[in-house]
């Protein structure tokens, strides 16, 4: 990464990390790749690397590990290596307009590889205890959606063979499209189709995965049945049998009868029986594959804050609460109908049941407070937590108003709003590991949560990544009040017109791909996204130079770097 991101290597602390590092560069030369091409791979490689962090099984529904496992799996490796190997010259562009492809090929051969290696990979998570975090899209079948061993067999099998149907399918329309191929990009898509098959025929006979002595048995692997007690339901399958014989016992029974007696209204106070109600946004929105910046933040910091693990995990489960709220708040506010290329929570619970969940978070995240050692932590996280709200108001406010605030107005509300929580993270690792609280690492926080803002702001108008899971300039949409989008109205000739089209739309109206255009455009006429850029740049020198002071301090904090170069524009 540092490589990619700064032109120099960093050494790894760990010695296999040395020598993974070493023999993937190595590798590059031999097979005959430029330096450009090198670098090209690097980055390719890098982006693979940051799908890796799979969630707990507990915590991911099918839709979002498939979504996971087409950005990571190894599949997406093969298509650096195929034009390197055929000699075959792909454009940045032609990659693009073929990237549809290339993740549904990498799924088929991620799921197929699944259906292969279950028994295996079950065996080996048994033996070392560690079955909550099996990364099988059977294991995930079972334990979330109560499905028996054979069910999620012939589900799985079943999504294959579809996806193959798709995959070849689309392949067709590809070839037989209007659009210019060139022979190389020819070339490399029928490769990739015949590399595909090929992976997950030797998958189907590889001695990795079958012919195994196994020591674990059907009876074992059934215990990750309903493990989870998710009570997921698979859209386009039939539930669970275990699903129609509870039902049709009910029905026999008449247990769910709604006809009630006297009792009933005389009855003493019972707490409902809903926590699973209203867990349901959030876990849908924690289940959609995200950065996990909060984790790795908490990951980094306790290089310096030594606290026992308990503890920080309460606090990472607690900072994580508030932030898929936070998340699920926004989008409700936002008018946002995606968040990380799915429907947001609001959009598949509705506003209402979205909004309960976030306010029954954030009384949880505050009663779970009390398994922490010191009391302080309490006063400092609702502290963070009304300042959240304070530049949350703000933004909204703007945004009703229609009014433009000043650059020190908005970076006011940015350090209140997205540095809240980061800030909030900081000081209960501070006084759970009773630290004496560091100015400098302080003002780092600051930074960051600035320079998290204004690359999101900036990258929201310019990247195909943000198009792809957000829509196109979301936040021209929303009417948001961003970094360049200030700059643009203070500085541009049109600002008149700008207003215009983003703020006395007739009805209502979404803006259209033409109109986004055009002030996009303007902006870039203008100087705004260069302005944001070169701002954000500066923000991450800024970051550097104050981790240095903090890290003479505190001494060195390799994980720490590595997270603010992953975040470099």
């Amino acid at each position: 990464m540092s490589r990619v991101k700064t032109g120099t290597s960093i050494a790894c602390d760990y010695k296999i990390n040395n020598i993974y590092y070493s023999a993937l560069t190595g590798i590059l030369p031999q097979l005959g790749c430029r330096d450009d091409e090198q670098n090209t791979v690097l980055k390719e490689f890098l982006a693979i690397l940051r799908s890796q962090p799979m969630p707990s099984l507990n915590q991911i529904t099918f839709d979002a590990y498939k979504e996971q496992i087409s950005k990571s799996n190894a599949g997406m490796f093969a298509k650096l290596v195929i034009p390197i190997c055929h000699d075959l010259h792909i454009s940045e562009n032609e990659q693009a307009s073929v990237a549809s492809l290339i993740k549904l090929g990498s799924l088929i051969t991620g799921l197929a590889n699944d259906y292969q290696s279950f028994y295996k990979d079950f065996e080996e998570h048994a033996t070392s205890g560690s079955l909550d975090v099996i990364p099988n899209a059977m294991a995930v079948l079972m334990a979330n959606y109560d499905y028996t061993e054979e069910e999620a067999n012939s589900i799985l099998r079943r999504e294959i063979l579809s996806l193959e149907r798709q995959f070849l399918t689309n392949y067709d329309d590809w070839k037989a499209s209007p659009a210019f191929k060139s022979a190389d990009l020819r070339a490399y898509m029928a490769l990739w189709v015949t590399s595909v098959g090929g992976t997950c025929y030797a998958q189907a006979m590889s001695p990795r995965y079958h012919g195994l002595k196994l020591k674990t048995t059907a009876e074992d692997r059934a215990q990750l049945v309903c493990r989870n007690k998710r009570n997921y339901r698979l859209h386009g399958y039939p539930p669970p049998a275990s699903f129609k014989q509870s039902s049709e016992t009910l029905r026999k029974d008449g247990t769910n009868s709604s006809a009630g007696g006297q009792g009933d209204i005389l009855a003493p106070f019972k707490k409902a029986s809903a926590e699973q109600l209203c867990m349901a946004p959030y876990e849908y929105t924690r289940s959609t594959p995200g950065k996990q910046t909060i984790s790795k933040f908490i990951e980094c910091l306790r290089s310096w804050l030594h606290l026992p693990d308990d503890s920080a995990s309460v606090i990472e489960h607690i900072t994580n609460m508030i932030f898929h709220s936070t998340l699920m708040i926004d989008d409700i506010e936002d008018d946002s109908m995606l968040r990380r290329g799915k429907p947001a929570a609001h959009v598949v619970f509705g506003k209402a049941q979205t909004v309960n969940s976030a306010t029954y978070l954030y009384a949880k995240a505050t009663r779970d407070l009390d398994q922490l050692q010191q009391d302080a932590c309490k006063a400092a996280f609702l502290e963070e937590l009304e300042t959240l709200a304070l530049g949350q108001a703000l933004d909204l406010h703007w945004k009703f108003q229609k009014t433009c605030p000043t650059t020190g107005e908005y970076l006011t509300m940015v350090d209140n709003k997205t540095g809240g929580l980061f800030r909030m993270t900081l000081r209960l690792l501070e006084i759970e590991s009773k630290a004496e609280p560091c100015p400098d690492l302080m003002q780092l926080i600051t930074l960051m949560g600035r320079y998290y803002q204004i690359r999101d702001d900036y990258l929201n108008l310019t990247s195909d990544e943000y198009t792809g899971t957000k829509g196109y300039c979301e936040d021209l949409s929303e009417g948001k009040l961003s970094f360049p989008l200030i700059y643009a109205l203070q500085k541009s000739p049109e600002a008149d017109m700008l207003r215009g089209l983003l703020f006395h739309r007739e009805n209502g109206h979404e803006l259209s791909l033409d109109m986004k255009s055009y002030i996009v455009a303007e902006m870039r006429k203008v100087g705004s996204l260069a302005h944001a850029r070169e701002t954000a740049l500066q923000l991450f020198d800024a970051m550097m130079g104050t981790l240095e002071r903090v890290e003479a301090t505190l001494g060195p904090n390799k994980r720490l770097k590595a997270l603010l170069l992953w975040l470099k524009l």
